[in-house]
């Protein structure tokens, strides 16, 4: 794993925890979870921008405490049916014009400006770079541990550095600490660099387990 990071336990699009002390950044008490997206935008300038001010406080406080240089801000197992139900959002999304996918990718750039504003790199899991697609910054490390359809994690790895990015690999078959299946054999032959070509194996970070 490199050195440097600073691991964000509370991911920005499954805190449904945060809703309990914080229930202004949470699309509603029942459907609580990606946080709300809405922010004030030129068709919408007196929306709420609950969200973006608590994850500012939170950014910095973390700032205060660790002298990491990256900030990881989840972005996986994502499920926008809370956006497209909560009535509030919805006409938010409406005004905007945007769907529920171009509000996620909105979402996470300007939270990933939150981060860039302290000087520090945002980290995602791939999820967050399929997501975003070609709008993600090229400083953006992205932490691959799955794959999309019908690829396996190396293909994924090797289409990430293609795309200029910085990777770090958490491979979910071999990787993941809470596998009762994984064998330290399995886990010791694990590459990050894996069928890639040596120029693509300098943007890989390196890699490490998760649970």
């Amino acid at each position: 794993m490199p050195t440097g990071w600073s691991c964000w336990n509370g991911n920005i699009t499954v805190a449904e925890s945060w809703c309990n002390g914080y229930p202004q950044v949470c699309p509603s008490q029942t459907c609580r979870t990606p946080l709300s997206p809405v922010r004030p935008t030129k068709d919408t300038p007196n929306a709420s921008n609950a969200t973006f001010e608590l994850l500012d406080k939170l950014l910095g406080e973390m700032h205060s405490m660790f002298p990491d240089a990256m900030v990881h801000m989840g972005a996986d197992e994502i499920t926008l049916a809370c956006w497209q139900s909560v009535q509030s959002v919805r006409d938010w999304m409406h005004k905007n014009k945007v769907d529920s996918n171009t509000a996620l990718t909105d979402f996470l750039l300007q939270a990933h400006e939150l981060i860039r504003a302290r000087g520090r790199t945002p980290v995602v899991w791939n999820e967050g770079w399929e997501a975003t697609g070609s709008r993600l910054g090229k400083d953006v490390v992205v932490q691959v541990w799955t794959a999309g359809e019908e690829e396996t994690v190396s293909v994924t790895m090797k289409k990430v550095v293609q795309g200029g990015y910085q990777a770090v690999l958490a491979h979910k078959g071999t990787w993941y600490l809470s596998s009762m299946t994984t064998v330290w054999e399995d886990a010791w032959r694990t590459d990050p660099c894996a069928d890639l070509t040596v120029a693509e194996c300098k943007f890989v970070q390196g890699g490490g387990a998760a649970i």
